[in-house]
């Protein structure tokens, strides 16, 4: 068997070991829920003729998310000949794909610099790992100010506590996101500090990026956190939660907030994502089920489909180099 055959064969094995992986991770956390049954069932009671218009509105706001997350990451790679915008894009989706099955998430930067060019594929890691860091201050920084202000709002807790809390949200957020904006003056004053100067030469890559390049990275996360928030409240709205808006948004961002906190594994994030959920709904009487379902209806449209979607894009790559 000469070279080319053997890069051939190398290159299917791998792209149906991919496949098969990404299967047995959907078979995991969509069929081996404890309550799967109760599942469909709460699919089958709520999803009427009149509910189309709402999950077509969620699947409409799908591809704006991705849009979002490709023009962050591209706006962040500093290299003459950046990607291209549709490889950009295949890059982020192949990343999804990869993600569903691997620690900690990894496989993402690994889907993303397939589509990079051979000697830029660190500054595409560092790329992913600044727009990571940015949605990151996003979800923490508007979570402590949504768990705030719906504390303040629907509980009995002393109001002076609450004001207190709510003020020093609001002077996070703001720290949060100076500090990412303007990194190049922080990062002076941390590398004189002896504990951070073995991090140098991350915190010099970051450092790299300008205030302007930070700034609309920054935007970037927070339009679309926006968007994904907005699709899981008319997700829960569509199943029946009821509710005061500022409460539904209030509780998802709770609920994104102890996510990020929480480690987990990719194979059991919907399952997390749907106990916490249930538990922060369940507090204000909501059905349980119902929230069940919207969480996995929009782990589906926003995380599921374009896994599969970037597995067709990894069955166009070649990874062993020249395969004809």
């Amino acid at each position: 068997m000469n070279a080319v055959s053997l890069k051939r064969l190398s290159s299917i094995a791998l792209k149906v070991l991919i496949l098969v992986l990404l299967i047995w991770a959907i078979y995991i956390q969509l069929f081996q829920q404890q309550q799967f049954e109760n599942l469909q069932e709460a699919f089958y009671e709520n999803i009427h003729t009149s509910y189309i218009l709402i999950i077509a509105l969620v699947l409409t706001l799908m591809p704006p998310v991705w849009y979002l997350e490709t023009q962050k990451w591209r706006n962040l790679i500093q290299i003459e000949g950046k990607p291209l915008f549709i490889d950009a894009l295949k890059g982020v989706l192949s990343g999804v794909t990869l993600a569903f099955f691997t620690p900690n998430r990894i496989g993402d930067y690994a889907g993303r610099i397939l589509f990079v060019k051979n000697g830029f594929k660190a500054e595409a890691v560092k790329a992913s790992i600044a727009g990571s860091l940015s949605q990151f201050i996003t979800t923490i920084a508007i979570g402590l100010i949504l768990l705030s202000t719906t504390l303040f709002k629907f509980s009995g807790i002393e109001i002076n506590y609450l004001q207190l809390l709510i003020v020093s949200s609001i002077i996070f957020l703001s720290i949060a996101v100076w500090c990412f904006i303007r990194f190049d003056q922080l990062s002076k004053k941390l590398l004189q500090l002896n504990i951070f100067r073995k991090w140098s030469s991350k915190i010099k890559q970051i450092n790299s990026y300008t205030g302007k390049q930070l700034g609309q990275t920054m935007l970037f996360s927070i339009s679309r956190y926006l968007l994904f928030s907005t699709q899981y409240v008319l997700l829960l709205i569509l199943f029946g939660v009821d509710g005061d808006l500022f409460l539904l948004f209030g509780l998802v961002g709770i609920s994104y907030l102890i996510q990020t906190i929480i480690p987990s594994f990719a194979l059991l994030e919907l399952g997390i994502r749907g106990n916490v959920a249930m538990f922060l709904f369940g507090q204000f009487g909501a059905n349980e089920l119902a929230v069940l379902a919207a969480t996995s209806l929009l782990w589906i449209i926003n995380l599921l489909i374009p896994a599969l979607i970037g597995s067709l894009i990894l069955f166009s790559v070649n990874f062993f180099g020249n395969e004809s």
